[in-house]
């Protein structure tokens, strides 16, 4: 028996889930008009349709290209061999790290459009396998489908409007905090809008212990640059060599006793500090108790960490958060 293989992913797109125009109300009948088109991190074309749907070219990135399996023949004893197992894993695993990078968008997107069109809004659901769209460029234009390749209709009613300064801002903050600490960026502002989302669904336990994880690598971004400032390698005053950095970032410095020496060297202010330790120690309550963690407990640590990537990344960037109650 014959198995045809799968081509190269393509292009990956979502939709605005509260539907809303982009860029303003159309001028033609034609809604599928690209309105606005940039490069984003790792070289991923982002462009956005007038209809609400922003596509992600993720074929043209070398990052996140690829996605081919091969063709194959079934044979007798009707396992699948170990080079397609291997290629369709690789393929699961590239479409899992385009759902970070569209997330992570989402999130500089819904900050954005509280920092310039003072905007608040619920976060719509993390792009994920059941939810994203494909995107096929015809010559003429774009045309958006789902997994089975049934096209997608753009939403009729639309009660929003994104303006285009929103999706430059989103871009800055994208390309300035990936500037600032590369790749793990994405993954970081990926999980702060699962946070926020979860923080929606009344799930703050779940809200603050993704939060709480997000600002621990945050401080081990910033304890890791300090021990590069300091280093005489790089015009300070003391060594750090393999076997001292070995020391520094192993388990006898804990989130606690990190805090305490940024806030030594000047790095993170009281308030901070204060906030860190309230943090630290509710996640600590839960994790070794299970004591219930409050909507405000996780919206404070939500917030905390993205204004921890204010600072590192000299960008602002703020949380959507947002909670609805059926009687």
């Amino acid at each position: 028996m014959n198995e045809a293989g799968q081509q190269p992913l393509g292009p990956f797109s979502l939709c605005i889930a509260r539907p809303a125009w982009i860029g303003g109300l159309p001028e033609q009948a034609n809604h599928s008009d690209v309105v606005w088109k940039h490069l984003g991190p790792q070289g991923v074309p982002i462009s956005a349709l007038c209809s609400g749907f922003i596509i992600f070219e993720f074929d043209k990135s070398v990052e996140y290209a690829g996605g081919a399996t091969p063709a194959y023949q079934l044979p007798e004893s009707r396992a699948i061999p170990d080079n397609v197992m291997k290629a369709e894993n690789e393929r699961r695993d590239l479409s899992y790290r385009r759902f970070v990078y569209m997330n992570a968008y989402l999130m500089a997107l819904y900050s954005s459009l509280s920092t310039v069109q003072k905007r608040g809004m619920p976060v719509q659901e993390p792009v994920d396998p059941t939810n994203y769209y494909g995107a096929r460029w015809t010559g003429e234009g774009w045309n958006i489908y789902m997994n089975a390749g049934r096209k997608v209709s753009p939403p009729k009613n639309r009660a929003e409007i994104i303006e285009l300064d929103t999706l430059e801002s989103a871009l800055d903050v994208l390309q300035k905090f990936d500037a600032k600490i590369g790749s793990p960026s994405r993954n970081i502002l990926s999980l702060i809008y699962t946070a926020c989302a979860q923080y929606s669904r009344h799930q703050f336990s779940s809200a603050h212990l993704i939060a709480w994880a997000t600002i621990e690598a945050l401080l081990n971004i910033m304890w890791v640059a300090l021990q590069t400032q300091i280093d005489t390698a790089e015009g300070g005053h003391t060594i750090i060599n393999k076997d001292r950095a070995k020391i520094l970032n192993g388990r006898d410095f804990s989130a606690s006793i990190i805090c305490q020496i940024l806030s030594i060297s000047n790095k993170i202010d009281d308030r901070t500090l204060a906030r860190l330790d309230k943090a630290r120690r509710t996640r600590n309550a839960f994790a070794h108790d299970l004591l219930p963690i409050s909507g405000d407990d996780a919206a404070k640590a939500i917030g905390l960490a993205t204004d921890m990537i204010s600072e590192i990344a000299n960008v602002r960037v703020v949380s959507q958060l947002s909670v609805s109650f059926w009687i």
